[in-house]
C-alpha cells in the first residue's frame, strides 16, 4: 500500500498469469487517502501484447470506501482506435497504455479505499493482457 499523502500519488500493477486474464482474477488495489479536499486524476495502466484481439477492455468491479459504501464500476477502456492503431507506446510486441478514467475525482472520506477490478469481456479468459494497473494522482 502506498499513501496518497505529501507525494500526491499512487501507482500499482496486478500481473496477469500467463497473459490470460480470467474473469475470476480480481485486481485488488488499496489506496490510503488522507487529503479529501484535493481533486485527483484516476487512470488505468495496461501492458498488452500487440496481438491482443480487441481495441478495448471492459472493466467491472467496485470501490469500497472507508465508510463501507460501495461505488460500482463498469467501464469501456479504449486501447486503440477503430483503424487498429494502438494508443500508448510500445517496444517490440508489447504496448504500454495509460488511459484516463476520471478527472477532478474527490474522495469523500479519509482512509483506505479498496479497488476490486475485473475484466468483463465476452471471451473468458482474454489473452494478451500482461499487467493491469491503476494510477491516482493529485491534480
Amino acid at each position: 500500500m502506498i499513501s496518497c499523502g505529501e507525494i500526491g500519488g499512487y501507482q500499482a500493477f496486478h500481473s496477469i498469469e500467463n497473459d490470460n486474464w480470467n474473469r475470476n482474477d480480481t485486481a485488488h488495489f488499496v489506496i490510503d487517502i488522507k487529503d479529501t479536499t484535493s481533486k485527483y486524476q484516476w487512470n488505468y495502466l495496461l501492458r498488452h501484447k500487440v496481438d491482443y484481439a480487441y481495441q478495448n477492455l471492459w472493466v467491472t468491479g467496485k470501490i469500497v470506501c472507508p465508510n463501507d459504501s460501495i461505488i460500482p464500476i463498469h467501464q469501456n477502456v479504449k486501447l486503440g482506435d477503430k483503424n487498429g492503431i494502438w494508443y500508448g507506446n510500445g517496444l517490440s510486441n508489447i504496448m504500454n497504455v495509460e488511459v484516463p478514467i476520471q478527472e477532478n475525482f474527490k474522495f469523500p472520506h479519509a482512509g483506505e479505499y479498496h479497488f476490486y477490478l475485473l475484466q468483463n469481456m465476452r471471451e473468458n479468459p482474454i489473452e494478451g493482457i500482461i499487467d493491469f494497473g491503476i494510477k491516482i494522482k493529485k491534480q
